[in-house]
């Protein structure tokens, strides 16, 4: 991970403060270091620290009221603390610039005597960093951050872990809680290990959410294993200290994961608790859904959802971890097991595949395949509006037929997510064709196909999706998941493909030449099925998932706007189109060229070299003088030269002013070919 600046990197975290577990700092409690480290001490810590200091030593705590005081009265800025000798407030009597600001003060330091410091006040001093001199592997967390400021941040320091100090330590923890604490922690304090002890002590205080101290452990004895992950530590050997922010911000992550976990879990039992009490809605909302022609599981779950996200809008915690989340790019990546089960998010973020193991009616955005694993084998994508193809209870079937888009499922070969290729086709990626492929679905939106409703609503009636029915059995809703109106769709459809057997018995050719007709366009006919056990008829569609929501609606609008083209729109009225082509072996030199267009849209959007080409006589001059002085210039003397053969090679010859030949051929890909010959 790249390193950023302490500063940025606490002011996103926001804990309260910072404790370190290290023996290397070492302290200055001469008078003139303790005066600096009080003029500079963070308010909240020094109050604290005299509450200390009164219940050990009266003598103590009078002398440094009367230090505060007095120091209190001095303004200070940044720049005139940069120019103080750190640890020494005597500096500041030298500089000309503060003379006028210390004047009163040095009189009161003059007379300050502090010669023996009784023990149990050292050790209070020491806790709260008086004096302190940090061991350089934490130099830039002094000075990016905790000395950053006239006033210090809060922080704490233990040199050891006694009895005493566990005890210093459970109480601070108590006082912080809720407040976020970071803690840095050495394993090794003098003789004793004991990170195990203070990761004990963390644990009593804070259980599941309440969790509330994050940071890092130095060692060379544990490895990650040892650490209880039921704290937010993490390790970092003491062979590598530069990895300590990044261990910080890994602890940190797992941090707002545990906090958005919990804001998460609490707000979704709102939800549910909204939805128990409101139950009169969720009954309003069935009734609606059999309107609607779709079920009540769709519709009750997208209110719950609904309610949740309200909820979560609502939420103050979650908004306080929005600062915190920018953390999460400063992750490093490390070389550890990834789970290859992820991989189907991607899969699920863009395609439902649960819409027939939930018996879900035909919505706009379902997948079909035809003929699967034949030699003619395709995908068509349902478009249209949901209300129209759904059957309801309510009110009649207004779509007879629906229209489709063409899609195919090619190789997946670039990284990413690629929406829109193109003007015709839109590419999605991760399309689970089968279970051992994932291709990238490329949907061409500017097609267009229809079916009948009739068969596409078969695949509702079972788990995969096929288009299939039985004319004699009744409906087996043996899971008992199916909306209750799918027993009368079940029988109309029945008596439907009965009738479409009969015909097809009794009058077949008839029905074939009527089916078969341009007026009759259709991917299936009606009359295209087989009849497999148990009388069942089966066509050879099968409805494989749906598009999420985002995608069908993007497919949707590129769909709408190709076919809310006008006919002038499309057609080029002058029958004349501008491009640029390529000399072939130099892409640096291009040409202007005006293509003369084709009658049939294909030749025009497929091989131009079947167009004819008109190029400026000037233009080829220009061009064969850049490639060599000595060719010569066109013996014709038109304005325009015309490359009208439209049949392979695609050449044609000009006479040249030297006496040589120049032939000009059309390549593929916007691209020619000059040769001259003598």
């Amino acid at each position: 991970m790249e390193g950023i600046d302490y500063n940025l990197l606490f002011s996103l975290i926001q804990q309260d403060s910072i404790v370190f577990f290290e023996d290397d700092f070492y302290f200055d409690h001469n008078k003139k270091s303790i005066i600096y480290s009080l003029m500079r001490q963070n308010k909240n810590a020094q109050k604290e620290m005299l509450e200390e200091i009164e219940q050990v030593d009266g003598q103590f705590y009078n002398l440094f009221q009367g230090i505060i005081s007095s120091l209190s009265e001095i303004e200070l800025t940044r720049e005139d603390i940069q120019n103080i000798v750190e640890n020494d407030i005597e500096s500041a009597f030298q500089i000309p610039m503060l003379k006028e600001k210390f004047k009163s003060f040095e009189e009161v330091y003059n007379r300050i005597e502090i010669k023996v410091i009784p023990k149990a006040v050292e050790q209070i001093l020491k806790y709260f960093g008086i004096g302190s001199n940090y061991p350089q592997i934490f130099e830039n967390i002094f000075t990016q951050y905790i000395f950053n400021d006239v006033e210090w941040k809060d922080f704490r320091v233990f040199t050891e872990f006694s009895s005493k100090d566990l005890k210093r330590f459970r109480d601070y923890l108590c006082r912080k809680k809720p407040q976020l604490v970071v803690c840095i922690v050495d394993n090794q304090l003098g003789q004793n290990e004991c990170a195990k002890e203070i990761i004990n002590v963390i644990k009593e205080n804070g259980k599941d959410n309440d969790r509330f101290v994050i940071g890092a452990i130095f060692s060379s004895t544990i490895d990650d294993g040892n650490i209880d992950n039921n704290v937010y530590f993490e390790l970092v050997k003491k062979e590598e200290p530069s990895k300590l922010q990044s261990a910080i911000v890994c602890s940190g992550y797992s941090y707002i994961l545990k906090k958005l976990e919990y804001t998460y879990v609490e707000t979704l039992k709102e939800a549910f608790e909204n939805a128990v009490k409101n139950r009169n809605i969720a009954f309003y909302l069935s009734n609606m859904a059999s309107t609607e022609g779709i079920t009540n599981y769709q519709v009750i779950t997208e209110w719950i959802k609904l309610i949740f996200d309200w909820k979560l809008s609502e939420n103050q915690e979650l908004y306080k971890m929005l600062r915190f989340t920018k953390l999460i790019n400063l992750l490093d990546e490390r070389e550890m097991e990834t789970h290859t089960d992820l991989k189907k998010i991607d899969i699920f973020e863009a395609f439902d595949l649960n819409v027939n193991r939930y018996s879900e009616p035909i919505a706009s955005g379902d997948i079909f395949i035809v003929n699967e694993k034949g030699i003619d084998e395709k995908i068509y994508i349902l478009l249209g509006q949901d209300c129209d193809m759904m059957y309801s209870p309510e009110r009649p079937v207004k779509n007879g037929i629906s229209e489709l888009v063409e899609a195919e499922a090619v190789c997946q070969i670039d990284i990413g997510k690629e929406v829109e290729q193109n003007r015709q086709n839109i590419r999605i990626s991760n399309f689970p064709k089968d279970n051992n492929q994932t291709r990238t679905l490329e949907i061409k939106y500017t097609s267009r196909k229809y079916i009948d409703n009739q068969i596409l609503n078969l695949c509702q009636f079972n788990e995969a999706g096929e288009c299939k029915i039985n004319l004699e059995q009744k409906l087996n809703d043996e899971k008992m998941i199916m909306p209750d109106y799918y027993m009368d769709l079940y029988t109309d459809l029945q008596n439907y493909f009965s009738a479409i057997e009969k015909l097809k018995n009794a009058s077949g050719e008839s029905l074939e030449i009527m089916l078969n007709s341009n007026q009759s366009p259709r991917i299936i006919k009606l009359h295209e099925y087989n009849i497999i056990e148990n009388n069942t008829l089966k066509y050879p569609i099968r409805r494989l998932g749906r598009l999420r929501s985002p995608y069908t609606l993007f497919l949707y609008k590129m769909y709408l706007e190709y076919r809310g083209r006008h006919p002038f729109n499309t057609i080029n009225m002058s029958r004349l189109q501008e491009g640029i082509v390529e000399v072939e072996g130099d892409e640096n030199k291009k040409i202007n060229i005006t293509y003369m267009l084709s009658p049939d849209r294909t030749i025009n959007r497929k091989d131009s070299r079947k167009l004819v080409w008109i190029i400026k006589t000037e233009n080829i001059n220009v061009l064969l003088k850049d490639i060599d002085n000595e060719n010569g210039e066109l013996n014709d003397k038109t304005e325009n030269i015309y490359l009208d053969k439209i049949v392979s090679p695609y050449d044609k010859q000009f006479q040249l002013s030297t006496g040589k030949t120049l032939i000009i051929t059309k390549r593929k890909k916007g691209k020619m070919s000059l040769e001259i010959r003598k």
